[in-house]
């Protein structure tokens, strides 16, 4: 079979010489209290271990690192508005096992200006305030994968103002769950669900917003296997009563539901998309409910400006493969669990150095470098379930070396021949 033609070049994800590993933890003694202390002390190459507790937001900027949650069990959330900024050409960074929370307007995660490897693998992005934020937002940026990461959007903020004729209901649009703007990424496994829409209250009529979208596409390329995209709800109005009743009552404007994925923006851009679904929110409600305006349904798939495409690719089934774990500790096998078609045959790729690559013939983007500098690993065939449970072989820390990030990624081949690419990871391994 042949691969790729014209294969970038690859992004070296191994140990450096000095590479190290910087503990994280509220409580032991000698460990760094803080994400960002850790990360201000680290080198390129060096793995951010994460104990389970509450941590403030952190920054990494022009910095190679590897950040997340080695334990099984336990939840690291992250508080605030975090940055990965200016990851230069040659660079790897990889968020893994993280819980995100902003607590304002700013997006839970900002990815800007960074030319090579972001990796987000199971991780889940929110906002806990109401004020129309996205989860996560990503500009200018030429590799970025997403591997079973969930999103959301915040709501937006409703209320009232008051004006000369009376007291008009407010609306804020929810957020986009996810916003991709002049970048290239791949999305396995992802769930994106944009904001509600605020609620508007007032005397007079109410005016609501539209909700955010699954997935805002505003220029670049982005490519889906086996994500959902739902778009939020729109506002909704609320009106005392006695006003309902009023024949002076102006009537309320209410918000459609957001789109799945909309790419409205003066800028082109290409989707293409392996199974999945696309769904829109539902329009807002008032309460005042005789003579309200009846909402125009909203579309699962807003169309983009002049020159955008839109593609479905592969055969309408996504492969994927699920880890456990993906910061390790010692050697061994990682046990593994994939999900095909009965009596695929499953062979994994592994390798140092990270890449992209949209394939048409593989049905994916391949997210590590070839030729691998290891042999090829079959792991065995589909069961008639559509799952296999399997263990790949891991390399084993050379002697001296703190730590080694291998890049990972399934290639589910049929009886015709025809191979399929699954979900990729960044594996590292730890003393």
């Amino acid at each position: 079979m042949k691969f790729l033609i014209g294969l970038a070049a690859p992004i070296a994800c191994g140990a450096t010489a000095f590479a190290d590993v910087r503990i994280v933890s509220i409580n032991a003694p000698g460990a760094f209290p803080t994400i960002q202390s850790a990360i201000d002390a680290s080198v390129d190459g060096d793995v951010v271990v994460i104990e389970p507790g509450v941590y403030s937001a952190f920054s990494i900027t022009a910095k190679s690192l590897h950040v997340g949650r080695r334990s099984a069990s336990g939840t690291v959330i992250v508080n605030g508005a975090s940055q990965v900024v200016g990851l230069p050409l040659g660079g790897v960074v990889s968020l893994s096992h993280l819980s995100f929370s902003s607590s304002d307007a700013s997006p839970a995660l900002s990815i800007s200006n960074c030319a090579d490897a972001v990796r987000l693998q199971q991780c889940v992005f929110a906002t806990s305030i109401a004020m129309g934020a996205h989860g996560v937002v990503v500009t200018n940026s030429s590799n970025v994968v997403l591997s079973a990461v969930t999103s959301s959007g915040a709501n937006g903020k409703g209320g009232a103002q008051q004006l000369p004729w009376g007291v008009v209901g407010t609306s804020q649009t929810g957020g986009a769950a996810l916003l991709f703007e002049a970048s290239s990424a791949a999305l396995y496994q992802t769930s994106a669900t944009g904001g509600t829409a605020g609620t508007a209250q007032s005397w007079v009529y109410g005016r609501t917003g539209r909700g955010g979208p699954g997935c805002w596409l505003r220029g670049g390329s982005v490519f889906a296997a086996g994500s959902s995209f739902l778009g939020g709800d729109g506002g909704d109005s609320q009106l005392p009563s006695q006003v309902c009743n009023q024949s002076s009552w102006f009537g309320d404007t209410l918000g459609r539901g957001g789109p799945g994925v909309t790419g409205e923006a003066p800028a082109p851009f290409q989707w293409r998309v392996v199974a999945g679904s696309l769904q829109p929110g539902q329009g807002g409600t008032s309460n005042c409910s005789w003579n309200s305006p009846e909402v125009p349904p909203a579309s699962a798939f807003h169309r983009g400006p002049a020159g955008s495409t839109r593609e479905r690719v592969g055969d309408g089934l996504d492969r994927r493969m699920d880890l456990q774990s993906l910061i390790v500790a010692g050697s061994g096998a990682l046990p593994a669990t994939f999900s095909g078609r009965p009596g695929e045959h499953v062979r994994v790729l592994v390798s140092p150095a990270a890449d992209f690559v949209w394939s048409p013939s593989l049905s994916g983007v391949l997210a590590l470098s070839l030729p691998s500098a290891l042999p090829m690993q079959s792991v065995g065939t589909v069961g008639s379930l559509g799952t296999l449970s399997a263990s790949i072989d891991a390399p084993v820390l050379p002697a001296g070396v703190a730590n080694e990030s291998w890049h990972v990624q399934p290639l589910f081949v049929d009886a015709f021949g025809t191979s399929r690419l699954g979900t990729p990871y960044c594996v590292t391994r730890v003393e």
